[in-house]
């Protein structure tokens, strides 16, 4: 179990006995109960102990294992539409790559920044930014909690959090192996073994091989866009010297290559087809280590030490023109010493540098240290829990963006060499009493002191007539003291309400990318104010649910990454500040019935309305657009997704389960990395819906799916933008195609 403690301490949620919750196949063949069918109670640690999802006086989706393989839920994305307000947004302005990409919540973290607003956790540690895009791999389940977390999960969760637990070792030998194969040649082979080592030693390793031919075409060099292969392993060792004590060993490791779409392909070819004339793969290298220990003191005390490690090494391209463009070579003068006092070596462009087209690389290495500790108990009517978290993230970035003289802009060549020293500590607790059997009373704060070191350089050559260089160093400290109170009421056994008050902050930092000088450009902190009302109910006989929640929340000094023309004609100047307030309110719904032994169905909406309170967009040269009442960028306003399920009993023990999905999802605006946009120019995103049909099949060991995504084969973008170089009216709108229909199988026998 996650927490060993709950197998002592009574539990304050409404008396529900878990001395034998989470426990489920380890690996579950998808089979199917027979006979009549509730919804599966589904466990969560959302709180730091372990209670059933309808208990929870919170916002919560959550997903266990046997449904995420049963969807062909791969990986975060995957779960847009089917968790209400759960998006993604672009943090990085003009660099469209996976690098920069973050996740966003009630609209909340849509700017991205240098910091993302949901955290992601695996097993309880808290994922750095390049880290968190590790796939769907051997999970028991995934929950997403909406609004702050900060109380209890810590950094980053101003929007809230996406905890991923993994897989246990159960107490009998077993294993699996799995191949799928789709129409675009995307190949997957996973095998798994688990079982006892001793009387008190348990192992899991789980391990996925990938080579992907992909479904869009670079007809310019010839070659397939977005390819990928890769492999990736995670293993679990689970050590019990004594009934008291339970350690977890957790390590996991991937290593991909694949091409990057970047801004896609033009709007025009109505096709999945791009130009791209400088194209090579990206390189991501993921590696974490963990150590999770807990131990129950005594009846009513239990201790918990999470201690991990992770490392990531990246390296990103894409073609900054998205087009064929005139390859005319240029050579560029080296800079040997910094033009800025004082002067320092320049080591980033110390040799003559040979621009022609257009070409972006990014160098990411991140390396991150968390360990924290709580102590956690309760007697009678009182549940406690207390602790502390410590944590070092060391980043370096390197640059190299290039223009030769063939493109309609002046030739350039930038480098930077940046690192970031990011640091902190926290002190938490949250406490809950009961002061009646149907009434709950939760409050909880934490005190969190970030530092962020910076150094490095830069440098920016114009057509060897404007030559900038500068070093960056700074150092910047940041604290905060947030809370959280809530109130839930029992109205019967079957419905639950509850009012939550929780703030929400996101630590100021550095800017990485300032401008053409030496000035060190820190923003502040950004806080929030998140007030929700929510209900919880279902069915006496379990098989019909509804979850509902209103809420509200005010967001001050709020960070927003922007794009900003530069006055001298040369490149873009990207900045973050503390420029606006704002709000964002909405409604989030989920359903879920079992309506005959056969016949099941879910559903999710979120009704998402946010807005600038006062927002004055500038740029360098003083200019402004007041962006005041305009609805958040990257935010849809409504979000819908709905799953159908048929179970066809088949004679001789098999059984055929067949889903049809739908999802929706509004239009939004996006920002734009055109250098010629004009300030506060948004790009128009249009809405999207897709079906997506499965069916599973179901015979003692073997199970086999047949698939088929976007069913209509909709043609459709997770993004578009302009070409960055032409004015908008001669510029080239291009997308990032979603993919299209794709017919697959998966095959898996497990023993």
């Amino acid at each position: 179990m996650d927490n060993l403690y709950i197998r002592s301490i009574r539990p304050i949620a409404r008396g529900v006995a878990l001395a034998t919750a989470l426990t489920q196949p380890l690996f579950s063949h998808l089979a199917v109960a027979q006979g009549p069918r509730a919804i599966e109670e589904v466990y969560v640690t959302a709180r730091k102990r372990e209670e059933t999802l309808q208990d929870v006086p919170m916002a919560v989706s959550a997903m266990d294992g046997l449904k995420i393989e049963k969807a062909g839920i791969d990986d975060v994305g995957d779960l847009y539409t089917r968790v209400p307000g759960l998006f993604y947004t672009l943090g990085g302005g003009a660099t469209p790559n996976s690098d920069f990409t973050y996740l966003s919540m009630r609209g909340v973290g849509f700017n991205g920044g240098l910091e993302p607003a949901v955290g992601v956790f695996i097993d309880g540690m808290y994922q750095p930014q390049v880290g968190f895009d590790l796939g769907f791999l051997d999970l028991a389940r995934v929950e997403v909690l909406r609004g702050p977390q900060g109380t209890l999960f810590g950094r980053n969760t101003q929007a809230g959090a996406l905890n991923m637990v993994t897989r246990d070792p159960g107490d009998s030998f077993e294993g699996l192996v799995e191949l799928e194969a789709d129409e675009h040649e995307d190949y997957r082979v996973r095998a798994a073994v688990s079982g006892p080592l001793s009387d008190t030693l348990a192992a899991r390793l789980n391990v996925e091989a990938r080579d992907a031919e992909g479904w869009s075409d670079n007809v310019t060099l010839n070659r397939k866009q977005n390819d990928a292969e890769g492999f990736s392993a995670r293993g679990k060792l689970v050590w019990t010297p004594r009934e008291s004590l339970e350690i977890k060993f957790i390590g996991d490791y991937s290593d991909r290559e694949f091409g990057d779409l970047g801004y896609g392909a033009p709007i025009n070819c109505d096709c999945t087809d791009v130009l791209h004339d400088f194209q090579q793969d990206d390189e991501k290298e993921n590696t974490g280590l963990q150590m999770n220990i807990d131990w129950a003191i005594t009846d009513t005390v239990a201790l918990t030490s999470l201690t991990g490690y992770r490392s990531v090494d990246s390296i990103s391209f894409y073609d900054p023109d998205s087009n064929v463009s005139d390859q005319t070579p240029l050579t560029l003068l080296p800079i040997t010493e910094s033009t800025t006092t004082p002067v320092v070596p320049i080591a980033v462009a110390s040799e003559p540098i040979t621009v022609a087209g257009t070409s972006h690389r990014t160098d990411l290495e991140q390396d991150f240290f968390s360990q924290e500790l709580r102590l956690a108990g309760g007697a009678d009517d009182l549940t406690w829990l207390a602790g502390l978290y410590y944590f070092e993230q060391k980043m370096k970035q390197g640059r190299k963006f290039d223009i030769g003289p063939g493109i309609p802009y002046l030739p350039l060549y930038i480098r930077e060499d940046f690192t970031e020293d990011r640091d902190g500590w926290a002190v938490f607790g949250q406490a809950s009493y009961t002061p009646t059997e149907r009434m709950e009373v939760t409050l909880g704060a934490r005190y969190s002191k970030e530092n962020v070191d910076i150094g490095g350089e830069r440098v920016l050559n114009v057509a060897n007539a404007s030559i900038f260089s500068f070093p960056k160093i700074g150092d910047e400290d940041y604290d905060n003291i947030s809370g959280m109170a809530s109130v839930s009421y029992d109205i019967s056994d079957t419905m639950l309400t509850y009012v939550t008050v929780a703030m929400g902050w996101k630590a100021g930092g550095i800017n990485r990318f300032p401008s053409r000088d030496n000035a060190i450009l820190p923003y502040d902190d950004e806080t929030s104010v998140n007030y929700e009302w929510g209900v919880k109910a279902s069915s006496a006989d379990g098989r019909f649910s509804a979850n509902a929640a209103l809420y509200w929340i005010d967001i001050e000094d709020q960070q927003l990454l922007t794009v900003v023309p530069d006055p001298q004609g040369a490149t873009p100047i990207t900045t973050i500040d503390n420029a606006a307030s704002s709000s964002s309110r909405g409604i989030e719904l989920e359903l879920n019935g079992q309506f005959t032994e056969a016949l099941g169905l879910e559903a999710s909406y979120a009704y998402t309305d946010t807005e600038f309170d006062e927002y004055l967009q500038k740029d360098a040269a003083g200019n402004s657009v007041d962006r005041s009442g305009d609805h958040f960028e990257y935010v849809p306003e409504n979000t819908f997704s709905a799953t159908a399920s048929y179970l066809f009993q088949m004679g001789g023990g098999a059984t055929v389960e067949a889903l049809l999905s739908y999802q929706y999802t509004d239009s939004f605006t996006s920002g734009s990395g055109s250098f010629n946009a004009p300030l506060g120019f948004l790009n128009e995103n249009d809405s999207q819906s897709r079906w997506n049909a499965r069916a599973v099949w179901n015979r003692d060991a073997w199970s086999a799916t047949v698939y088929v995504e976007n069913l209509t084969d909709e043609l459709d973008y997770s993004l578009i933008d302009y070409g960055p170089f032409l004015p908008l009216d001669q510029a080239t709108l291009y997308g990032k195609p979603r993919e299209p229909r794709t017919f697959g199988v998966k095959v898996r026998y497990g023993f």
